[in-house]
């Protein structure tokens, strides 16, 4: 059987080719002096991967952990510290359960559905670990070690081999399916591919430093990192409590030679973007960088003519949390092309969203299906009744293979930072829990921090009435909304926007329409979102 290579001899790999070179840029945190980033090389990223796989070797063998074992890990997911315990305790045989979170019954109840026996949780998450002990007390619980302890540790001594469908990792979806995040394995086999994948933009990223994109608990940021690996560039972490980056740190950044690429969500791009009418410094940073990659979710059309009028550089990124990087534009069309090498299925749907009897024609949508065989199909437990893997994303062919995302065949909708909402959910709670009050509803904000809810009421009142509806509705939700984070639950009255019946805008068979709302109701959201702030 063959064995696989895991992420620590993928770093390994990379300290052979790289070994003095920058892969780290670390904000060292100082009272009362400017802000400064030291680097950290490639051949120090793996010793600290090495020597922290050392540790958790030994430590695991003396409390009984054998190799092979679901391991919590709960993580702010930006500090250097936690990508090195990320890829140490992957790389010596365990199975990571990744999160990052900040709501401790969510974790509680994602580690129980795993059978998870024991987390091991970074200094920026301890308060909120110690909250599990009251929820699971059988469920053991240990703080990583900080770098200097763990540069104290001998290497690890027993290298682990791994065969193509072992597991490396357990990350979730961003969003809830039902009440919980999704369980998403990655097998040693997915990790191979994932690796091949930034081999056709190597050449690009060389020479590289770049904004990290987000926690290494997301398989946005751990893609970067393969990025990173496979061609020798660097990551600019972040300041602590600086995130996102605010415009002043990217500016600073780019003035002092620590960035030259930026990598970013599409709704953190377009905010960016926003301010840069505005903020000439910070387009000043934006039109010297090399290039800006982006993925997550489109930009308005609005902010590409900005990009394209003030020769901004912006590659698109098409990515999911299942597959990791999947297509990338090339040139200024930004138009998706498959990654060279990566076989994908595109099945027409006719009108009604059904692949049955589609007719192909200039404005036909396509479904990205990943097929049977394919070296990226994720984990068996993902996979349709088929074999396959439906994304639910829909594209359209622009040009003979060169696609762009035109939205999904459900009611999922990308949130701020990359998280996702199942709006279909909260409509069928609300529906569930209020028919008596509630004719029709309809949830939208995508690229907010939080949805808002649109209800038609069956008897419709004043203000005063209004409000109290609001805030009844937000009452009987409570149950079915407790485990769902801030980007894809209704927990707040004054995000529930009551309208007049029939006034929401609807398709000829009556379907209420996503992108009208959006557009229609834009500055009320806009306002809603203000006040939160």
């Amino acid at each position: 059987m063959a064995s696989f290579r895991t992420l620590l001899t993928y770093t390994q790999q990379a300290a052979a080719l790289y070994a003095d070179k920058p892969a780290f840029f670390i904000p060292k945190v100082l009272l009362d002096a400017p802000a400064e980033w030291e680097a950290v090389s490639f051949a120090t990223f793996t010793e600290d991967v090495e020597r922290a796989a050392g540790y958790w070797t030994t430590f695991f063998d003396d409390v009984g952990i054998a190799r092979g074992a679901f391991v919590g890990l709960w993580l702010s997911g930006y500090a250097y510290e936690d990508t090195v315990h990320m890829f140490a305790l992957s790389g010596s045989g365990y199975v990571p359960q990744a999160f990052s979170q900040k709501h401790a019954p969510t974790v509680n109840a994602l580690l129980n559905a795993n059978a998870t026996r024991c987390l091991v949780y970074s200094p920026a998450m301890a308060g909120l670990a110690l909250q599990l002990t009251e929820l699971t007390p059988q469920l053991r619980l240990f703080e990583h070690p900080d770098l200097s302890t763990v540069r104290r540790s001998q290497r690890l001594q027993e290298p682990f081999c791994a065969s193509g469908d072992d597991v490396f990792a357990i990350y979730h979806s961003s969003g809830s399916t039902g009440s919980l995040p999704k369980r998403i394995p990655y097998t040693y086999r997915f990790l191979d591919a994932a690796l091949k994948k930034t081999d056709y933009c190597r050449k690009m990223l060389e020479g590289t430093r770049s904004t990290q994109t987000g926690t290494v608990t997301h398989i946005g940021q751990l893609s970067v990192l393969f990025g990173t690996i496979q061609s020798g560039s660097a990551i600019v972490i972040p300041y602590p409590g600086r995130v996102p980056y605010p415009a002043e740190d990217l500016v600073f950044l780019q003035a002092n030679g620590l960035i030259n690429s930026a990598t970013f969500l599409a709704p953190l791009l377009g905010r960016y973007l926003v301010e840069c009418r505005t903020n000439i410094a910070l387009r000043k940073v934006f039109t010297q960088l090399r290039c800006i990659m982006y993925g997550g979710a489109a930009l308005s059309e609005s902010d590409l003519a900005f990009a394209r009028n003030h020769g901004i550089r912006l590659m698109q990124f098409y990515a999911s949390g299942e597959l990791s990087s999947v297509m990338g534009s090339s040139g200024t069309d930004l138009l998706l092309r498959p990654i060279p090498g990566f076989n994908y299925s595109f099945v027409p749907l006719n009108t009604e969203g059904s692949a049955d009897v589609a007719v192909v024609g200039p404005d036909t949508v396509y479904e990205l299906v990943v097929p049977i065989g394919a070296p990226d199909l994720p984990h068996p437990s993902l996979l349709d009744a088929d074999g396959t893997f439906h994304t639910k994303d829909l594209f359209r062919e622009v040009q003979p293979g060169a696609w762009e995302f035109c939205g999904r065949t459900d009611d999922m909708i990308k949130m701020w930072y990359a998280g996702r909402c199942d709006t279909n959910s909260i409509v069928t709670d609300v529906l569930a829990s209020c028919s008596d009050i509630v004719q029709t509803c309809f949830v939208a904000g995508a690229g907010r921090i939080s949805p808002v809810l649109f209800v038609e009421l069956q008897v419709d009142g004043d203000d005063v009435c209004r409000w109290e509806r609001a805030c009844e509705i937000v009452r009987r939700l409570e149950p079915s909304q407790a485990l769902r984070l801030r980007h894809e639950s209704i927990k707040d009255a004054s995000r529930i926007v009551i309208v007049s019946r029939g006034v929401l805008p609807r398709t000829e068979k009556g379907n209420i329409r996503r992108a009208a709302v959006e557009e229609q109701y834009r500055a009320i959201m806009d306002a809603i979102d203000k006040k939160a702030t």
